[in-house]
């Protein structure tokens, strides 16, 4: 699951990935979207979950940022929760929770 938060209109939303390929948006408010991931977006989410990077990235420290109107993700894979302040500045972007965060994000845009 990732949940989404913060921005300048302070949105909240979470996108949920059933193990099919099947997505839920869930946004405040209670609007829900869904879909189907294509093969070839199912296919790099799972490599992306399986990357043992990514449960590294879990233990790491985030560095204090001051960023305002900046997104908050929080992923969660399994028990493996990770995430990170998309501040421009800080340059500290956890590179295999960004590439889920990116492709999510793509793939369920309106």
């Amino acid at each position: 699951m990732l949940a989404r938060s913060g921005g300048l209109a302070g949105l909240a939303g979470t996108v949920t990935v059933e193990p099919d390929g099947r997505w839920t948006v869930a946004e405040r408010g209670g609007a829900t979207r869904t879909g189907r991931l294509a093969g070839t977006d199912l296919d790099r989410l799972r490599q992306l979950a399986a990357d043992p990077r990514l449960a590294a990235e879990a233990t790491r420290t985030p560095s204090p940022t001051d960023c305002r109107d900046a997104f908050t993700y929080q992923l969660t894979v399994g028990r493996t929760v990770t995430g990170y302040v998309d501040c421009p500045s800080d340059g500290a972007r956890p590179p295999v929770t960004a590439s889920v965060v990116e492709l999510l994000n793509r793939v369920t845009a309106r």
